[in-house]
């Protein structure tokens, strides 16, 4: 079975933000883009989840995009 590429196969709002959030977009093979708030966020940028299938379970992989080492999640460093 192939990822959700757009937010709605995913069953998300077309629209996902929050105060440090800008967006949050399902794109192609099913990686999540998170992009941060300028204005909340220093060196705001992108944080990219990527889905991986073994055996029926998924695994997600944090890392890539701009957002600056010092505000990743520790495991996405």
């Amino acid at each position: 079975n192939a990822f959700p590429t757009t937010n709605d196969e995913a069953g998300l709002p077309a629209t996902i933000a929050g105060p440090d959030v800008a967006s949050v977009a399902v794109g192609a093979a099913g990686v999540i883009t998170v992009t941060f708030n300028a204005a909340r966020v220093p060196g705001a940028g992108t944080l990219l989840l990527s889905p991986t299938s073994t055996a029926g379970a998924i695994t997600w992989v944090c890392g890539g995009g701009t957002l600056a080492n010092p505000y990743r999640p520790a495991t996405c460093r």
